[in-house]
This record gives C-alpha cells, sequence and structure tokens, in this order.
C-alpha cells in the first residue's frame, strides 16, 4: 500500500468515527481523576525508567509513589532543567542520565515499568526505541510497556 493510498484509509475511517471525538461524553474529553491514571498501579517497591525524559514532568509525577525513578534523555539542557525543578520539589529519589533512546544503557529485566510519555514521534526510527524498551521491563506479572495512555502486556 503506497504512502497516499495509507493515507485514504485514515481519512476514511476517521470520517466514520467523528461522532466519538465530540460531546462532553466523548472518551477524549474525559479527564482521569488523577494525573497518574495512566501509571497506576504504582507500587512503593517499584523501579520505573522514564524514556525521553524532557524535564523530568513524568518522573516528578511517578516519584513519590515509587522506590527510584531513573529517568533519560538525549538533551542535557532539558535534564539541568529537570534537575533543578526536581531539587526545588524535594525529590530525591530521580536519577537524570544523558542516553540515547535507540540505544538504552540498561542491563535486560531491569526495570517494573518502563514508560515513555509523548516522545515517540521525536525518533528517527521509533522500532528501535520500542525494542529497547520492551526488553527492560523485569516481567513480574508480566510485562508492561506503556506511551501515553496506551498500556502493552504481554507474557
Amino acid at each position: 500500500m503506497s504512502a497516499s493510498e495509507h493515507d485514504a484509509v485514515v481519512r476514511s475511517s476517521f470520517e466514520k468515527q467523528v461522532g466519538i471525538f465530540s460531546g462532553e461524553h466523548s472518551p477524549f474529553a474525559r479527564r482521569p481523576h488523577s494525573p497518574l491514571a495512566w501509571l497506576e498501579p504504582l507500587d512503593p517497591d517499584m523501579i520505573v525508567l522514564d524514556v525521553a525524559c524532557g524535564a523530568a514532568h513524568v518522573a516528578e509525577q511517578a516519584a513519590p509513589h515509587v522506590r527510584q525513578v531513573v529517568a533519560i534523555d538525549l538533551t542535557p539542557a532539558l535534564l539541568e532543567l529537570g534537575a533543578e525543578r526536581l531539587r526545588d520539589a524535594g525529590i530525591t529519589n530521580v536519577l537524570l542520565q544523558e542516553g540515547n533512546a535507540a540505544e538504552l544503557p540498561f542491563l535486560d529485566a531491569s526495570f517494573d515499568l518502563v514508560m515513555c510519555r509523548g516522545a515517540l514521534h521525536h525518533f528517527p526510527h521509533p522500532e528501535q526505541a520500542i525494542a529497547e524498551m520492551a526488553r527492560l521491563p523485569s516481567g513480574g506479572s508480566g510485562r508492561r510497556q506503556r506511551h501515553g495512555g496506551d498500556e502493552r502486556r504481554s507474557a
């Protein structure tokens, strides 16, 4: 299928779905009670990886609910801003690290949860980053990878 044919299929599909995007009862209009709803359940013993963390906003939200957050990003200036923000907030269980999502410097099964919020579209080859993230959850009760509000489980 060519790119233009793919685009036509997408347009046709979404034209049929316009109704679910409107009104106060649209699933896209609902707001969770907790800003962490897309991450829950979190456990105080968890070690979490935040990939492409930027200035560590998500890491900051998760940190009070887990043992440790390791947050990795490609941009040193954002990591510096994140460090300042975390220091000002008194958060001490986030480790910020410079690195590339396509080559994550961690051993397999090193984390209880791997998350990446709103960044996949920035990667030139998102499949590489996804493959890297997929090898890192420890597996316990099933592997968990999350991007935004989407969660995938595998055995």
